[in-house]
């Protein structure tokens, strides 16, 4: 099959969207297929600093990726149109208050756009929905139908995945990929066609744990044996990442001794969600403070040895469809905490595998940390679990089969020329 992704970002961009494209584009490109990726050249989601050596087009482990340019002309134009009185009234009036939200905050993408309705592809899949990518791509399969099939990817927790837009976008679409149930609830709410809904999820690469070297890491950073609070992932206050910092407060009171290790890039230091972060390292004394280390510049393959380095994993996030982290976690062993929202508690079960703790409860997440830190035997039993669970649930080989099945059929109904109506899990007595 020729196969075109299109999403906000892509490799070597850093995050659990920009893992889960790239293995399901590799993995369906080693298995024979012709995978295009589309995505831009948006420097804000790349977890790098040499961003200007990306090549407009390129070929990465078989799949051919085209990076695209921003287009900011609407929100400049929408800057200076907010100045004159009333505009943003009639504006409103004009677009309806979702869709001016969305010309307001992002950009736009002409050029994809515009090569998205040339591409002959049997399948054409928009990942992460939290851009204005989505929105472009639905609106391009009205104007030329197309085969479709959405991975939103959405946080329920957070303002974007609330949008008026997403009824009529999903209901576009020929088949909705999902990663829980707890998120197919969510879309089953907004779709007419409940049956093109399926739970597919997330997997691990289990080759890229091995030769874990923990006491590098430690040595690197100057850790030594301290008792180690980690977190890996986009340093923001979506992901939990606040909460820690200020929960650090109560578990150095515990023992000083304790380290929190953030692992991931910053956002830029003009952003709001980085002025948190700051504001929250604020709080703490000099000597709370300096116990906070911070790991942004380090290489995928190190990505396991730091995990390794952690003796908790704690990413109270409310922004995740899933979650790759906690497997990633898991394959190393390790407890981990999260925090109790629908998505997350299909993922950890709360004393199993791990710990839940409600949002925003820094007391609680302290109280947690400290309970683990201090059962060493909990923190061996919980990792286990969920190690195991992993390795007998989530593959990336078995999320990648599933998705060329799916595949298959959307073309296959398309090929058939057949309405709507019939749902692509139908076809040859296939069922989700």
């Amino acid at each position: 099959m020729r196969i075109l992704h299109i999403c906000p970002a892509y490799y070597p961009s850093l995050g659990g969207a920009e893992t889960h494209v790239r293995e399901l584009s590799e993995r369906l490109a080693w298995k024979g297929h012709d995978v295009t990726v589309f995505t831009t050249n948006n420097w804000g989601l790349m977890g790098f600093k040499k961003a200007e050596r990306l090549e407009k087009f390129e070929v990465v482990n078989g799949v051919k990726i085209r990076r695209f340019k921003n287009w900011n002309g609407v929100k400049d134009f929408l800057k200076v149109a907010w100045q004159l009185p009333g505009s943003y009234k009639s504006l409103k009036y004009l677009l309806g208050p979702a869709r001016l939200q969305v010309l307001a905050e992002d950009p736009l993408h002409p050029q994809l756009f515009l090569e998205a309705l040339r591409f002959r592809a049997d399948v054409t899949t928009v990942v992460n929905w939290a851009s204005s990518l989505a929105g472009e791509v639905c609106l391009a399969k009205k104007l030329k139908p197309f085969p479709l099939v959405a991975l939103p990817l959405f946080h329920t927790e957070e303002r974007w995945s609330q949008s008026d837009l997403f009824r009529n976008m999903l209901n576009c679409c020929d088949a909705i990929v999902v990663n829980t149930s707890h998120e197919k609830e969510f879309v089953t709410r907004l779709t007419c066609d409940p049956k093109s809904v399926q739970v597919i999820g997330v997997g691990v690469d289990p080759t890229r744990f091995s030769g874990k070297d923990r006491f590098s890491i430690r040595k690197r950073y100057d850790l030594g044996d301290a008792p180690i609070v980690g977190y890996m992932g986009r340093i923001a206050p979506n992901k939990g990442v606040v909460d820690l910092i200020r929960a650090m407060k109560y578990v150095c009171q515990w023992t000083p001794e304790t380290r929190l290790v953030l692992a991931g890039y910053r956002l830029s230091p003009e952003s709001r969600g980085d002025g948190e972060i700051r504001a929250a390292l604020e709080c703490l004394s000099p000597e709370e403070s300096s116990r906070v280390i911070f790991i942004s510049d380090f290489d995928e393959t190190e990505k396991a040895s730091i995990l390794e380095a952690f003796d908790v994993f704690a990413m109270p996030s409310v922004g995740e469809s899933f979650g790759i982290a906690y497997l990633e976690a898991w394959m190393c062993r390790k407890p981990v905490v999260g925090a109790r929202i629908g998505s997350t508690q299909c993922v950890i079960q709360d004393g199993v595998d791990g710990v839940l703790v409600d949002v925003g409860d820094i007391q609680g997440l302290a109280k947690s940390l400290i309970s683990l830190l201090d059962n060493a035997e909990l923190r061996m039993k919980l990792g286990q679990t969920g190690y195991e669970k992993t390795v007998s649930r989530y593959s990336w080989d078995v999320v990648t089969d599933k998705m060329a099945d799916l595949y298959s059929r959307v073309a296959q109904r398309y090929d058939r020329k057949l309405p709507r109506s019939d749902s692509v899990f139908d076809l040859d007595g296939c069922d989700s």
